[in-house]
């Protein structure tokens, strides 16, 4: 290897520590994706030296943990000019040197931008073509919707997820679990079956557990709620889950499943405290629990105040109710979930209810009140 060859590596390994240190510090714009997948392209050199300094911080194990970019995204981006790229052992040294570099110097070089360090990674792996390793970490994922947005997902074992508005999930697979947390909001699951790993969602204190059915769970604030669309699903209480054996077992280290705070078939829905314990069960509507899979909001003698706090959670404009007579008339209906103009037609049709239009809210209270306003 020549002396300019050398320097050309040597410039390469600091660059890819540039890329390391500074990755770990915060999101990525589209942009900034853009150019440090060019630089990866650009040379099997660049993904060796990268993935070089990945492994002396031995960050490589935990490189999935908390990506939020579709893993089919990463792959379409990088499958097309992507480099199988054996790792050399003699990239350790220089890999060290450039890590240990001072701060001053590593930063001082120009260099593409600042990004996540998972996604980051995660690239790293598509493009060396590490397909094994990919599998194995890529099973880790978090997603998110914001208010308003809706978003169908397909996971690693094949099963669709459906997230609601303002929703977030946790995925963590791997050969003997299936394991997803909602974290806050709303999903609809279609499991895809597998007898040997149980599909179980964690809802605050209540974990769902099934092994191929279709299942709606809402977390909210105060309660859980789990509709079961299709197949059968067991409700357990999760700190009961980690019991340890009573001490007349055989081994008191063995852990063991108490009985189950539900067991829930088509059609059956139940409502989870905070506390875990059951506050109601019954047969449910099940068209209405699943309706905003299909873009729609279904009440039936729901009261006007849960219907409008139903539109708030999709729309930007938000409904207020001012007047608690109003807001306690049951009344029944389907609108599309965006359609506040239509629902605001639909209330002005009611006995003695008015609703208006006003700073980007609709602003609901009986006619009286409306007119000795005026």
């Amino acid at each position: 290897m020549t002396v300019q060859d050398e320097r050309v590596r040597e410039l390469i390994a600091e660059q890819a520590a540039e890329w390391y240190v500074e990755n770990r510090g915060g999101e990525m714009t589209a942009q900034q994706k853009q150019e440090f997948m060019r630089w990866l392209r650009a040379s099997p050199l660049n993904v060796s030296e990268y993935l070089a300094i990945a492994g002396i911080a031995r960050g490589v194990g935990n490189v999935a943990k908390g990506v939020q970019m579709p893993l089919e995204e990463l792959i379409a981006q990088a499958s097309a000019d992507s480099n199988v790229v054996q790792l050399p052992t003699a990239n350790r040294p220089r890999a060290e040197q450039a890590l240990s570099m001072k701060p001053e110097r590593r930063l001082n070089r120009p260099f593409a931008g600042r990004g996540t360090w998972a996604s980051a990674a995660v690239a790293v792996a598509i493009v060396i073509g590490g397909w094994a390793w990919l599998s194995q970490q890529s099973n880790n994922q978090q997603y998110a919707t914001r208010h308003g947005e809706e978003r169908t997902l397909t996971l690693a074992d094949d099963t669709v997820v459906h997230l609601n508005s303002d929703s977030a999930l946790a995925v963590h697979f791997d050969e003997h679990h299936r394991d997803v947390e909602v974290e806050r909001g709303q999903a609809l699951f279609e499991v895809a079956k597998d007898a040997t790993r149980p599909f179980q969602v964690r809802a605050g204190t209540s974990v769902i557990e099934d092994i191929g059915t279709v299942f709606d769970v809402f977390r909210q604030d105060a309660q859980t709620v789990v509709t079961v669309v299709e197949g059968q699903v067991t409700v357990w209480d999760s700190a009961s889950l980690l019991l340890p054996a009573p001490a007349t077992s055989p081994s008191s280290a063995l852990l063991t499943k108490p009985q189950p705070l539900a067991d829930l078939r088509a059609g059956d829905q139940v409502r989870i405290a905070q506390t875990g314990q059951v506050e109601t069960r019954r047969a449910a509507n099940v068209q209405k629990a699943t309706a905003w899979v299909r873009n729609e909001i279904v009440f039936d003698r729901d009261s006007i105040a849960s219907v409008a706090a139903e539109f708030n959670r999709y729309n930007r404009i938000q409904i207020k109710v001012d007047d608690p007579r109003v807001a306690a008339m049951p009344i029944s209906g389907v609108f599309h979930t965006y359609d506040i103009e239509s629902f605001a037609d639909f209330l002005n049709g009611l006995h003695g209810v008015h609703a208006a239009m006003l700073n980007q809210q609709l602003l609901v209270s009986s006619r009286a009140a409306a007119s000795s306003a005026d």
